[in-house]
């Protein structure tokens, strides 16, 4: 699994995108507020925080902005702890990816995850992941980006992710893509792939959208 990131980071370079790409972020916060109604004293997991330095708002916005931060616990598989000290109040937890998260059945009030699920593995991998957000957590709040959108924002190539999934990482491969090009780091998601990971798990769920320049280019999941 890779460092947690919003679909559309690669183009940092352009300042318009970057305030197209705030706004997005700021949507889907204001829509993670609205569908979980977090309380003051609610306990909320980020599952696959960004662990970078970065300090633009489109990075770790939940962690930016959410007026409880003391309430958060972060989640990674690399070296965050400097993240604490970033963002004052929450707590920063190391687990191995792959392995079950360490935390007790209902844990936690609320799961954010944001942009994680299509870097966990394949299907069988993605599963498990969503087993143990749904295991740890009441609720959950959860963006992927669309396969059905016609680019992939992580390498801003148009429609060739349309391909066989193995296809298009032998392409990006040849074209010297070294992380993205295994099938560990990248597994984009249709709308019934999400529903059938999610179908089946015991817990009532339901698939939104988010839109960009006109077409669903995200799937958010709800489930509680």
């Amino acid at each position: 699994m890779s460092d947690k990131t919003f679909y559309y980071h690669m183009l940092s370079g352009s300042r318009l995108v970057m305030k197209m790409a705030r706004h997005a972020r700021e949507q889907v916060y204001k829509m993670f507020l609205k569908e979980m109604s977090p309380t003051p004293q609610s306990m909320i997991l980020d599952v696959g925080v960004s662990v970078t330095e970065n300090e633009r708002l489109e990075e770790n916005i939940l962690e930016k902005i959410y007026p409880y931060r003391n309430r958060i616990t972060m989640l990674g598989i690399h070296d965050g702890a400097f993240l604490q000290e970033i963002y004052t109040g929450a707590k920063y937890v190391r687990y191995e990816g792959g392995s079950t998260f360490p935390f007790s059945d209902n844990q936690f009030d609320i799961c954010y995850c944001n942009a994680v699920l299509e870097h966990v593995g394949e299907e069988k991998s993605q599963k498990e992941f969503v087993r143990e957000i749904l295991r740890v957590s009441r609720k959950v709040f959860l963006t992927t980006p669309n396969r059905a959108y016609p680019i992939d924002f992580h390498k801003m190539l148009p429609f060739l992710h349309w391909l066989p999934l193995a296809w298009y990482r032998k392409i990006i491969g040849l074209m010297g893509d070294t992380f993205y090009s295994k099938r560990e780091n990248l597994n984009l998601l249709y709308k019934n792939d999400l529903h059938r990971l999610f179908q089946g798990q015991g817990v009532p769920f339901r698939i939104h959208t988010y839109k960009w320049l006109g077409l669903p280019a995200y799937l958010i999941v709800v489930a509680k």
